[in-house]
């Protein structure tokens, strides 16, 4: 599973579980603080994309960053962006309604053109996250398939062993814990 933002992207706003927990439900969101605890530490994680949706609105961000699939960091959060732009070229089209000098219809007619080329891009990109979100919520679904398999077959092997097996089976098993840890804290410092 990707380790997500959500514990930095929220200290970083100054913001208290309960806080955020208050913020996700001024946006329809319902979540408690023990599930945003799991949520941040990466012990579950939202199955619902409102919730995702709704932190990257609070955080100002998109979803891809919130959910530690991608390490840039938008400027803002794409609705915000699209919002933006929607206002902008109603503007235009009102200052457009007014009959304006024709270079400044040119420039105008440009800009307007421009804006629904970014705007389209934009909806391109959300459309290409959710495909990508899709991707790793079927990716994690396999991961904890796995992880069952895994769970079922360590439990019959030690259901099959007498206690002295099954004592040397958790002496071995310490030890490449440890293994494991050593070797990941030599990566580390790489």
């Amino acid at each position: 599973m990707t380790k997500n933002r959500i514990k930095e992207l929220r200290k970083a706003k100054g913001l208290t579980l309960s806080n955020l927990v208050e913020s996700l439900v001024e946006k329809g969101v319902k979540v408690n603080e023990s599930q945003l605890s799991k949520f941040e530490k990466g012990t579950s994680s939202p199955r619902n994309d409102e919730i995702w949706e709704a932190l990257a609105e609070i955080f100002n961000t998109d979803k891809l960053y919130v959910m530690g699939f991608s390490d840039i960091k938008p400027p803002s959060n794409p609705k915000h962006q699209l919002a933006e732009i929607d206002r902008e070229i109603q503007e235009i089209e009102e200052i457009l309604k007014n009959n304006p000098k024709e270079d400044d219809k040119e420039i105008l007619e440009e800009n307007k053109k421009e804006l629904l080329s970014f705007r389209s891009t934009i909806m391109r990109v959300e459309k290409n996250t959710e495909r990508l979100i899709a991707l790793q919520r079927e990716n994690s679904k396999l991961d904890n398939d796995i992880f069952e398999i895994d769970n079922k077959a360590s439990k019959f092997i030690l259901g099959k062993l007498d206690y002295e097996n099954r004592k040397i089976w958790l002496k071995i098993g310490y030890a490449l814990l440890d293994s494991q840890k050593l070797k990941e804290a030599s990566s580390d410092k790489e």
